[in-house]
């Protein structure tokens, strides 16, 4: 007599997986063969030294057929599995309670690959319906500006993430094994089992390679009580022209979280939390905070803090000029510690009179991960602080004498760096002014930052400080539109 086991499956449209990563080679061809070539791809070309598609799919096939094998066992569960070919695929995802999202995130843009195109992050945020109250793993494309993006878009769902900065092959082994614990336990929800399947891993992996730093679920597990610090901007959703409004932007321990938000709301009935972004490291009593404010092109203002080991705030009170003629005001918050550039906040503020399907509006918030010192080797001594700060932060930096090696191709690596970063760290001197490797590296960061660009279109900003030997002939287009810190 053949014994029949029960195999336990989920409730019909309840989980799907929308996969914008090829797993077939026709698939595969489709992302390679792209006008405006995927990042996907283009990593892979890096990784692999070539753009042969026939020998990146042999390359990459493994991947493929672990992918491929994921899916049958999810499908076996009741998981309906979606491809992402463009963003028309998007807005039926939201018809189930759990949406497991695997899409590369780019690595310099704002961006998802999708198979047949690459959409703007904004672009899904926009989709989710504001009502969603469901679960969104975005394990694949996880990014604070992200996460904050959706959460206020759908303030309802869960939006996590878990294993953020692992292979494809881990994330399938996550995904199948979160399905198979919910299918069992069916009064568990997906972020339950997630829960118990990274207990499970962080437990094993201590036994072969120590502790696991890069499993996540919307934050560090292991280390989640070192970041204890986090910065929050508070403001009106909408204004009218000639209309004054406040800025609140706070500084403070995140057990302070909500007293934050409740005192805010005493100073400003009107003002609601725009962004929050974490400070990964612990603030020092008697550490300098300087909060910079901009606002498209008719503000611009720095308050100095003093951190105290309590929550303390910043104000700003601004006038919307009375012939401003855009329909959303951009808004910018930048976070100096000890006259260090350690994060950036941003948030729209709507001109009352258009449609409320504009709200909530869009924000981003993030610290600065890719920082480029821009200097004169004669001041190299006056510069070299920075270079040693940001170092003990763990930021991603570019100072010439730490980065480039014999045999680099000076100009081009200087110029890769600027366009992937995301901060660009200006020291102005006479020196500086009479640098044509300073005046060209300038000129390189200002394609991508404000004004060349918008200030919702620029990807680099420019802090610019003045060093000894003093300069009073600062670059105009610089000078005009950033605060110049001192030194």
């Amino acid at each position: 007599m053949r014994t029949t086991f029960f195999n336990s499956k989920l409730p019909d449209k309840s989980v799907v997986l929308a996969i914008g990563v090829p797993y077939k080679k026709e698939l595969f061809n489709l992302s390679c063969s792209r006008q405006d070539k995927s990042d996907f791809i283009e990593s892979l070309e890096f990784s692999y030294g070539t753009n042969d598609p026939e020998i990146l799919w042999q390359e990459y096939q493994p991947i493929a057929d672990n992918i491929c094998q994921t899916i049958k066992y999810l499908k076996s569960k009741r998981v309906d599995v979606v491809e992402l070919m463009c963003a028309d695929d998007i807005p039926s995802l939201f018809e189930y309670d759990t949406v497991i999202l695997t899409v590369h995130r780019h690595r310099y843009l704002n961006q998802l690959d999708l198979i047949s195109e690459s959409i703007d992050i904004n672009t899904f945020v926009s989709i989710i319906p504001y009502g969603y109250n469901g679960t969104v793993d975005i394990s694949s494309c996880y990014s604070i500006t992200f996460n904050s993006s959706c959460k206020l878009q759908a303030p309802s769902a869960k939006f996590i993430a878990a294993k953020a900065e692992s292979s494809i092959d881990l994330r399938m082994f996550i995904y199948k094994h979160t399905i198979k614990h919910m299918a069992n336990h069916q009064k568990q929800t997906y972020v339950d089992s997630i829960r118990v399947v990274l207990a499970k891993i962080i437990k094993t992996s201590e036994y072969y390679d120590g502790k696991r730093n890069d499993i996540f679920l919307g934050g560090n597990l292991e280390n989640r009580d070192q970041i204890n610090h986090s910065a929050s901007v508070f403001a009106p959703r909408e204004v009218s022209k000639g209309d004054m409004f406040l800025v609140q932007v706070y500084i403070y321990k995140d057990s302070a979280h909500l007293n934050v938000i409740n005192q805010a709301a005493k100073v400003d009935e009107e003002a609601t939390e725009r962004s929050q972004t974490p400070l990964s490291f612990d603030l020092k009593k008697n550490q300098k905070i300087q909060i910079t404010l901009r606002i498209n092109d008719f503000y611009k203002e720095s308050k100095t803090l003093i951190w105290s080991g309590r929550a303390i705030k910043s104000c700003f009170i601004i006038t919307v000029p009375i012939d401003f003629d855009k329909k959303r005001i951009f808004s910018e918050v930048n976070i100096l510690i000890d006259d260090i550039p350690i994060g950036e906040m941003y948030f729209v503020t709507n001109i009352i009179g258009q449609s409320k399907q504009f709200l909530p509006a869009p924000i981003t918030s993030h610290q600065f991960k890719k920082v480029f010192i821009s200097y004169s080797h004669l001041d190299e001594d006056k510069v070299r602080y920075i270079a040693e700060a940001y170092k003990a932060l763990k930021i991603d930096y570019f100072f010439d004498r730490h980065y480039l090696s014999t045999g680099d191709i000076y100009p081009l690596e200087i110029k890769q760096y600027i366009e992937n970063a995301d901060l660009f760290f200006l020291c102005w001197s006479k020196n500086a002014a009479n640098s044509e490797y300073v005046a060209k590296e300038i000129d390189d960061a200002l394609k991508r930052a404000y004004p060349q660009k918008s200030l919702d279109e620029e990807r680099l900003f420019i802090y610019p400080i003045s060093i000894e030997p003093k300069d009073n002939s600062l670059p105009q287009i610089v000078k005009d539109n950033y605060i110049f810190g001192e030194l």
